[in-house]
């Protein structure tokens, strides 16, 4: 088998989709949604292990003690949310009661967030180290007290019914995972290692409260 590499830098993740479904890419990268497991053949192999599950919150920092107060999903819900139009995070947001105002691309979101559009963007554990670069000079920054839970598996898929393929990709990840080897690509890359001692190994005494959200409501 010969694995040809295409780049995704920018193009968004549902076109990706579509190419995946028109036969031009045989596997992609995605979070999970109950929609796209009926289009397309996941291989039920969460990627990024469970830290993708974990989400802190990018606020404005005139913002601090207005999120340090929240303490329950309700309370949550009285705030806007902001996210990609296309991420899957847009619709667990929704599916809990949260107003979400959405862009086409990400690098709109910082300015709209500054510019009141909406309270707070959830971002990945793994994103947090390439993010601050990113946050220089803006009047943005990561909260510190809470920390979102919702479900959200990152997983390969290939064209719908193409099982072989889909059982083959799993299995390889599966040998890998016994071996060990996977663990340690996994652990190579700063910001997941960095992701998983956030979850897995708190300092102590800088424990966030952990606010859980489902993923269908």
């Amino acid at each position: 088998m010969q694995l040809v590499a295409h780049s995704v830098q920018g193009m968004n993740r549902e076109r990706a989709r579509r190419l995946l479904a028109q036969g031009q890419l045989d596997v992609i990268w995605s979070s999970s949604t109950s929609e796209r497991e009926t289009l397309y053949e996941p291989v039920r192999f969460n990627l990024l292990k469970s830290v993708n599950e974990y989400r802190v919150l990018l606020i404005r920092r005139q913002d601090r003690d207005r999120f340090a107060a929240i303490r329950s999903r309700e309370q949550l819900q009285a705030l806007r949310a902001g996210a990609g139009e296309h991420w899957s995070d847009a619709q667990i947001m929704r599916n809990n009661g949260l107003q979400v105002i959405t862009a086409t691309r990400h690098e709109s979101l910082y300015p709209m967030l500054e510019a009141g559009r909406f309270d707070f963007l959830p971002r990945s554990l793994s994103e947090l180290a390439d993010e601050r670069a990113a946050l220089a000079g803006r009047d943005l920054e990561h909260e510190q007290t809470l920390l979102l839970q919702y479900p959200q598996p990152i997983y390969f898929f290939v064209a719908k019914g193409n099982t072989q393929l889909a059982e083959r990709i799993r299995l390889g990840l599966e040998r890998a995972a016994a071996d060990g080897s996977l663990d340690r690509l996994f652990f190579s890359f700063d910001s997941l290692r960095e992701a998983w001692e956030r979850v897995y190994r708190p300092a102590k005494g800088r424990a966030r409260r952990l606010l859980k959200l489902p993923n269908g409501g």
